[in-house]
């Protein structure tokens, strides 16, 4: 199921499988797209959080992935200029 709103957008699905094969804890994973990924990558730096390293990825999009404290995955992204 997904929904439109603005210029974003919500995709929602279940995550049936048992939780040792899920690849997100509680089978939940948040993707956020922001204007400047390089600035919230620092930022966070900053803020001790453990994120990944900025990546290209090949379908156009610069982004870093985190852990919240309950162990859920926040990926954030800017499409690449």
């Amino acid at each position: 199921m997904s929904f439109g709103f603005g210029s974003g957008y919500l995709v929602l699905h279940a995550d049936d499988r048992p939780p040792a094969a899920r690849c997100y804890a509680g089978g939940m994973h948040v993707e956020v797209q922001v204007e400047d990924v390089d600035a919230e990558h620092a930022r966070l730096s900053r803020l001790a959080v453990p994120v990944s390293e900025l990546r290209d990825q090949p379908w156009g999009e610069r982004n870093f992935s985190f852990a919240d404290p309950d162990g859920h995955t926040w990926a954030y992204g800017q499409p690449k200029r």
